[in-house]
């Protein structure tokens, strides 16, 4: 697929980066929605006209589009038919909780924030080990937290899918019981409850439902977590705002 992730600016498929003569940039931390350039049919068709290799050079770096005379968007039957900003869905378990998704990071740096104050990783685990999951869940291993974060910069927890899905209730309940009481990392509870909220209404068959809900639950996480981990915001972050518009 011609349209790059890495190589350009855009970084994001449904949302500009930036308007053809380069006047004006957003990056893809930016946790204002107002300011989300909608990328169209109409937008697209003007990104990937064919001009110079400068030309096309510069479109590459503004779009996140690498030009492919073959490529589906430009292939002549396909090019008219093909729209990434239309066709493309961003499937939330790996936006949020797989290969270095929103939560993993999160978590992550939840854990830095504990110790920072004090509190040992093995006293989380002790915590954790005390909590009764359902067995749809299952229990984390007896050293998940002391084993699986990462103590390096800008990096999120080692941990499957499933894992990051038992363990956020886990240190939500924490929260509730040992941190919000005296008055501790107050926006760190209340960013991982938001996303404890987003990771609910997502596993809920009512889901569809509430989209609307989870829109504004995303955006108030999100102004959080940029504020808070702003080293470890990735494109995924922003994919983030698009998955209620998918469900």
């Amino acid at each position: 697929m011609p349209a790059s992730s890495s190589g350009g600016l855009g970084f994001r498929r449904s949302c500009r980066g930036g308007t053809l003569h380069g006047r004006w940039l957003v990056h893809y931390s930016c946790p204002d929605r107002t300011k989300f350039a909608r990328r169209t049919s109409a937008s697209y068709r003007l990104e990937r006209r064919a001009g110079n290799k400068k030309e096309l050079k510069k479109t590459g770096q503004l779009y996140g589009l690498q030009y492919e005379p073959s490529g589906a968007l430009w292939h002549p039957t396909l090019r008219h038919l093909v729209c990434p900003a239309q066709h493309t869905m961003y499937d939330w378990m790996h936006v949020l909780v797989a290969s270095g998704g929103v939560a993993q990071y999160e978590v992550n740096g939840f854990l830095a924030a504990i110790q920072d104050i004090g509190i040992k990783l093995e006293q989380i685990d002790s915590f954790s080990s005390a909590v009764v999951m359902p067995k749809s869940r299952g229990q984390l291993p007896k050293m998940f937290f002391e084993e699986r974060y990462s103590p390096e910069d800008k990096s999120h927890i080692k941990c499957f899918a499933c894992e990051l899905l038992t363990s956020i209730p886990i240190l939500v309940l924490f929260d509730n019981i040992v941190l919000q009481p005296p008055g501790k990392l107050l926006q760190h509870c209340d960013c991982l409850g938001y996303m404890a909220d987003i990771l609910g209404i997502l596993t809920h068959h009512d889901a569809v439902e509430l989209a609307p809900k989870l829109q504004v639950i995303t955006e108030a996480h999100n102004r959080l977590f940029v504020d808070l981990y702003s080293n470890c915001t990735k494109p995924k972050y922003h994919w983030l705002y698009h998955i209620s518009e998918h469900l």
